[in-house]
C-alpha cells in the first residue's frame, strides 16, 4: 500500500469510497470474484477494509 496517485494510473484499477481515492494494482492475485473494498468505522474511526487479496 502506498499513499497517493500511481505514476502509471493505467496498471490500476481506481474507485472512490466515501470521498477516498482507492488505486489497486491489475497484476494483483486476488480472488476471481474480485475485491471488496469499505469503508469501516464512524467520524474519525474509519478505516480501509480491503477482502479478496490472494496470499
Amino acid at each position: 500500500m502506498y499513499a497517493g496517485k500511481p505514476a502509471a494510473e493505467e496498471n490500476f484499477e481506481y474507485a472512490k469510497i466515501d470521498g477516498l481515492n482507492v488505486y489497486v494494482d491489475k497484476n494483483s492475485p486476488m480472488d476471481p470474484e474480485g475485491l471488496e473494498v469499505d469503508l469501516k468505522g464512524i467520524g474519525l474511526f474509519k478505516k480501509l477494509v480491503i477482502d479478496g487479496f490472494l496470499v
